[in-house]
């Protein structure tokens, strides 16, 4: 058996130096470790705090509308970015509970266009990206915004 786990060993020590399959996909890695300290960092000393504050002196029902509004803009986008990719009927369903949840639910303070069936159909600028044929790039830490890779940055 342990005969079995060094021979094993060895192999991967072997396609490491040959430069096989997920070698060099952090190009950046000194830009991305630095990076990575800073969010960590402003993470542990401001954004946990601020947000355990919030959640704990906002009422959850403004917390919900609060993230009922911002994600009618996601849906906004989502629409467009499905209709980019040839997804029409994704795209007017999405584009649907924008103008519903608009029009109807304070500005997309309430979530209406659930309630009446129209669900989402989350699409960003990377996936219209990808189905065009963009490959992914390579890994990227971004600050404040953690781990993405260049197409996904881009986007």
């Amino acid at each position: 058996m342990l005969l079995l786990a060094l021979a094993s060993s060895g192999c991967t020590t072997i396609d490491a130096a040959r430069g096989g399959p997920g070698q060099k996909l952090d190009p950046w890695e000194q830009w991305n470790r630095k990076v990575f300290k800073f969010n960590d960092d402003l993470d542990r000393t401001v954004l946990i705090p601020v947000s355990t504050a919030y959640t704990d002196v906002v009422p959850q029902p403004i917390r919900l509308g609060v993230a009922n509004f911002y994600n009618n803009f996601a849906d906004a986008w989502s629409a467009i970015n499905n209709l980019l990719q040839g997804k029409v009927e994704a795209g007017f369903e999405d584009a649907t509970r924008v103008g519903a949840n608009t029009l109807f639910g304070l500005f997309g303070v309430l979530d209406v266009a659930s309630e009446m069936g129209l669900d989402h159909h989350y699409q960003d600028f990377g996936n219209t990206l990808a189905r065009y044929g963009v490959g992914p790039g390579a890994f990227v830490m971004l600050p404040l915004l953690g781990p993405s890779t260049v197409r996904a940055a881009v986007a």
